[in-house]
Order: C-alpha cells, then structure tokens, then sequence
C-alpha cells in the first residue's frame, strides 16, 4: 500500500484482476488449438479430392464415409475456414484482454456470440452427412452393430459436441456481464485517447 499517497489524500493504486491473467491465458490457449484445427480441416479436404482419386482406381478400396464427405467438401471448407477465421479473432481477443486494453473484452464477446452461432449451424447442417455415415459403417460392418445403436452413438456425440463447443463461449457472456468486470474493464486502456470533454468513448461496454 503507498502510505505516502494515501496520507497525502490519494487513492492507492488499484491491484490488477488476476482474472484477467487466467481467462486471457485459457481463452489463447484454446483460440490456439482452435486455429490449429481449422487448419488440419482445410488440409483434410484437399486430401479428401486425392482419397477420391485413389478410390476411383481401385474400386475395391474400402473408405467408409468416403463418398459422402467428398459430397460435402465445400461445406467443410468453409466450416474449416470460418474455424480458423474465429480461432485468430479468439487470440486476439485474449491477446488484449492480457494487455488489459477495452478493445480485448469487446472482442472476446463478439467471438462468443459467433461461436455459439457457427457451433450450432455446423452441427444442424451435418447432421446428414452424419446420418448416411452412420448408414455407410452399418453397411460396412454386416449388421454386426445394429443401425439404431450406432445412430444413438451419433446423437450423443452431437449433444456432446455442441455442449463442448459452447461451453467456453456461454462462460465468457456470463463472465463479462458481471457488474465487477465490466466496472474492471471500464479501467482498461481504450482503442484511442479520449481527451475531447463530453466525447463518448465508442469502446465502453455497451453489451
């Protein structure tokens, strides 16, 4: 505590949160992996076109589920690529929050949102590639495991894909509604000098 500025009539300096140590790290961290990801999607759909190639020349070839992704490569592409494109919003996001600046926070809420919205779309659209894969492995597998037991299985990993995929974002719009860390951001460094009296700074939280 600076007793000298407090004697003096001063307020003593304000502690950092350290909340904003761990999110910021945990947010990179997975907006890291996320990135990473997307991309080894975009590298599975192009070698998506080589496996169909090879299929061609060898019909005997066994790919379950082959033909069905090659159908719906381009919707991959661009889930892929929307992936990586919300992965480098989420680390710059996290970026500055760790640097405390206001921007950070507006970021990391405008990312959760999309998340939420790309996790949900993704999972309603393939839904029947993931129904004629469930049909294809039953095929392939001679009824050895009932059609309905393996489509329970598909269901289950869609609840549990979608709850993965919008846990961090669901926990990052409550986080950032609380009334102490929106009041600890208003602290944080602002895109601009506001200096002009009466001038609206256009980075306050307005979410």
């Amino acid at each position: 505590m600076d007793l000298i500025g407090t004697a003096a009539g001063n307020p003593a300096p304000r502690a950092p949160a350290a909340w904003v140590s761990v999110i910021g790290i945990v947010v990179l961290v997975f907006g890291a992996l996320a990135t990473l990801g997307g991309l080894l999607g975009v590298v599975f759909v192009l070698l998506l076109g080589m496996l169909a190639g090879l299929k061609e020349q060898n019909p005997d070839m066994r790919a379950v589920g082959l033909d069905q992704m090659v159908e719906h490569r381009t919707l991959m592409f661009v889930f892929a690529c929307l992936t990586i494109l919300l992965g480098l919003v989420q680390v710059a996001g996290a970026i500055k929050t760790l640097r405390r600046a206001r921007v950070g926070a507006t970021l990391m809420v405008s990312w959760a949102w999309a998340k939420i919205a790309l996790v949900l779309i993704s999972q309603v659209v393939s839904m029947p590639l993931n129904a004629a894969s469930v049909e294809a492995q039953s095929a392939s597998t001679g009824g050895m495991f009932p059609e309905s037991l393996m489509s329970a299985i598909m269901y289950a990993s869609v609840v549990f894909g979608v709850l993965w995929g919008v846990a961090l974002p669901v926990f990052v719009l409550i986080w950032f509604r609380r009334a102490s860390v929106r009041a600890e951001v208003d602290t944080w460094t602002p895109a601009r000098d506001m200096s002009r009296v009466g001038e609206k700074d256009p980075n306050a939280l307005s979410w």
